[in-house]
């Protein structure tokens, strides 16, 4: 047996998409930004940033947002889990594909 793990910690690019499958799935899509800072032999400062985009080829147990807020409106985390069957007024896709 094995076991993978993802941890990304970054800043949110845009507001997630939420969408529900046919059989009441939530399916959401994002993009984060994750930085490296560092000083190279001559002194300077570099960054470098690489974007992620987290799509549905892997299924979360947890996202968690942090911090920040930058004017986003998101809806508070829920510890119940994140399978919200109610679809908060979006209607299901008729495929189990949302995208």
């Amino acid at each position: 047996m094995s076991v993978n793990k993802a941890i990304l910690i970054g800043n949110l690019g845009k507001d997630p998409e939420v969408r529900f499958t046919s059989t009441g799935r939530a399916v959401a899509r994002f993009p984060i930004a994750t930085s490296e800072v560092w000083t190279d032999a001559e002194g300077n400062r570099q960054e470098r940033t690489e974007w992620h985009n987290i799509i549905t080829e892997i299924v979360a147990q947890r996202v968690r947002f942090l911090g920040g807020g930058g004017g986003t409106r998101l809806a508070p985390e829920d510890p119940g889990g994140a399978d919200d069957s109610q679809g908060g007024g979006v209607p299901p896709l008729d495929d189990d594909i949302p995208f």
